[in-house]
């Protein structure tokens, strides 16, 4: 029989030794092992168990550098014929699926958080196992380098007061240079203004830079 909603009863069987076997598990579960029972001479309800475990994915999507959970990632799950399986955003934990049918999926970023770039598809397989299985994506981030140098000798310039600017005219981050070139992470693609508020002694401002 194909099992229900319902416990399956079967009546005047004789009694004796007797073996229950899962021949096929629904989707995501795990077939049992054989269940031996004894069917005693009695009028009373004789009860069986057979119980299933079940599939679990971990995924996880971290930063490169810090190995931390990224947030805000818009992610989706593919089976191998292009079906979408489950859509989420990503948060400050790993994101767990349970009863995945065993085969082979495709984990994408539909969309990267602010600052990061989009990973590469992830391909993997779930195996017939009651374990978790971990799946891992992995995200860079943009990284921009700042250089204030002097006209002539080509060095970095210390001393000068900066600030960047995004199109709206916000502040996105300030600071004064000094004998290496400073580096802003995880900036959101767009347009910006580098904009010196105040030149080292002996300078003259230099024009904003988009």
């Amino acid at each position: 029989w194909v099992s229900g909603d319902k416990p399956h009863y079967i009546t005047m069987l004789k009694p004796g030794e007797y073996m229950l076997r899962e021949e096929l598990a629904p989707d995501g579960y795990l077939r049992a092992e054989d269940v031996k029972f004894t069917v005693k001479e009695t009028g009373d309800i004789q009860k069986v168990y057979m119980k299933d475990a079940y599939t679990k994915v971990q995924i996880t999507k971290t930063d490169m550098v810090t190995k931390e959970e990224i947030p805000g990632a818009k992610l989706t799950i593919f089976d191998k014929s292009g079906e979408t399986v489950e859509t989420w955003t990503s948060g400050k934990e790993p994101h767990m699926i349970e009863r995945l049918k065993p085969g082979t999926y495709t984990l994408r970023e539909e969309l990267a958080p602010d600052g990061y770039i989009r990973a590469e598809d992830v391909k993997f397989t779930v195996k017939e196992t009651g374990e978790i299985q971990k799946v891992a994506m992995v995200d860079d981030y943009r990284k921009v380098q700042i250089t204030k140098t002097d006209m002539v000798t080509k060095k970095e310039l210390p001393g000068a007061k900066l600030t960047i600017f995004d199109m709206d005219g916000k502040k996105v981050e300030s600071w004064t240079s000094g004998k290496e070139p400073h580096m802003i992470e995880k900036l959101k693609p767009g347009t910006y203004t580098l904009r010196e508020v105040t030149a080292p002694n002996g300078y003259e401002v230099a024009e904003d830079v988009r």
